[in-house]
């Protein structure tokens, strides 16, 4: 379980520092020009894919956590630094 609060706290850091690149991004394919505008694009459909392989693998460990919820988010509130 322990293994699975530490995967969890290091994918929830690693979508939280994902996001404000994809910020930058959405800038970027929205304005410049069109070369730059592409890169930018498909840099976001990069992060899309990885973001929903995140997704998936922390559903999988809710699944295998899901009789010991309380003690799992208790563990994750104690361990995890999010924010």
């Amino acid at each position: 379980m322990e293994s699975d609060v530490e995967k969890v706290c290091e994918i929830t850091t690693e979508m939280m520092d994902m996001a404000s690149e994809a910020m930058t991004l959405s800038v970027k394919a929205l304005s410049g020009d069109a070369d730059s505008m592409k890169e930018a694009a498909d840099q976001l459909k990069d992060l899309e894919v990885k973001t929903d392989k995140m997704e998936e693998e922390m559903n999988a460990i809710k699944e295998r956590n899901k009789d010991k919820e309380e003690e799992f988010t208790e563990l994750l509130m104690k361990n995890c630094e999010i924010g």
